[in-house]
């Protein structure tokens, strides 16, 4: 049996405490009821023989043996033949081993099952000979197995069935590759593709952090034909390099990648410069925003939680904050204020210690 936990019932003597042994090892004890039953839930069992049986004050039932196999069949081998990539509508073996007399055995080949028949002359050896597909591709081939006590091995991806396509012209090399820096991303622009006799319907970015081709093993793609991306979490201050190429409509990729271009992300310069001193800071700025009439200048001890506020007077690009405890640091958000009191972007928050 597959099942690794056994319901043992049985008879007794009314309040009798009854001991359960397996191979003449207690694994525990229950009470006959009024009604002169008993039953028993047992641990999870090894796999392998096991010899059961309960033992009352004076009886000792009869023994059960019983083998417990909850392992599922595996593969010992599997193989396509002939190898290599196949011609469409040829005829092609799929054989696997594994152990005598399974209950299913199946290849699913592109999620479409086929029965694998256990050899007559070979136990154990489980083939099915096929027709590959119309149309060029790798299709994944997975191995299903049960065997006869129902244990059931799911194998994804055993196998790639080639199916040679026929050759369809490949996009050409992309052109015009620029990069952008920006704070931990890099914001990259190209020349769109439209010599391609089919339609581009994404670009495939590569980067790396050296600049060969090779290096290039982080991979991101376009939300379809746009000729602007960024690739973001970067890490700041450390170059990067960049290529790309165009996927048409088939899934047929440039043969050659665009030229490499570099940027290095960095982070923001804040548009707000805080100068401490004795129990205050005092901020300065240039004018940013949409025609700011006034500022809101937010300041706490905890980094992006603003705990006061204060408005600035006009537009002026100068104010501090008094009142402040030396050697405590305080983090500061300016936010523009329009004419008609609406708050646009903030700029990046800065922070600084009085003393």
């Amino acid at each position: 049996m597959s099942t690794t936990v056994l319901n043992i019932i049985g008879k007794g003597s009314p309040e009798d405490q009854i001991k359960i042994f397996d191979n003449d090892v207690k694994i525990g004890e229950t009470e006959v009821d009024n009604d002169g039953m008993f039953t028993f839930t047992t641990p999870n069992l090894s796999n392998g023989l096991h010899s059961i049986y309960a033992k009352g004050i004076q009886d000792v039932s009869n023994t059960i043996n019983i083998t417990i196999d909850s392992i599922p069949p595996v593969i010992d081998s599997f193989a396509i033949t002939p190898e290599g990539t196949l011609e469409t509508n040829s005829t092609y073996t799929i054989t696997i081993r594994s152990e005598p007399n399974l209950r299913k055995s199946q290849a699913r080949i592109n999620g479409l099952p086929e029965q694998l028949i256990e050899s007559s002359q070979e136990k154990g050896k489980y083939e099915a000979t096929l027709i590959a597909p119309q149309v060029g591709g790798d299709y994944p081939i997975d191995i299903l197995l049960t065997d006869d006590l129902g244990n059931q091995g799911e194998y994804l991806n055993r196998g790639i069935l080639k199916v040679n396509k026929a050759a369809d012209p490949l996009p050409s090399k992309v052109t015009g590759l620029r990069a952008q820096t920006d704070d931990k991303k890099i914001h990259l622009s190209w020349d769109a593709l439209t010599d391609h006799s089919a339609t581009t319907t994404k670009y495939r970015i590569y980067y790396g952090e050296a600049d060969n081709y090779t290096a290039l093993t982080r991979i991101a793609e376009t939300n379809g034909a746009v000729t602007k991306w960024f690739i973001p979490n970067l890490e700041n201050n450390k170059k990067y390099y960049f290529a790309i190429t165009a996927i048409d409509n088939k899934g047929n990729e440039s043969n050659e990648k665009s030229l490499i271009v570099n940027g290095t992300p960095k982070a923001k310069e804040s548009l707000v410069r805080a100068v401490a001193s004795d129990t205050k800071v005092t901020l300065s700025w240039q004018n940013f925003g949409q025609n700011p009439a006034r500022y809101r200048i937010n300041y706490g001890i905890n980094q992006n939680q603003y705990t006061e506020s204060v408005l600035t007077q006009s537009n002026l690009t100068t104010w501090y904050i008094p009142d402040l405890i030396n050697n405590v640091t305080y983090h500061f958000q300016v936010i523009p204020i329009d004419v008609m009191g609406n708050e646009q972007a903030a700029a990046p928050a800065v922070s600084a210690t009085p003393f």
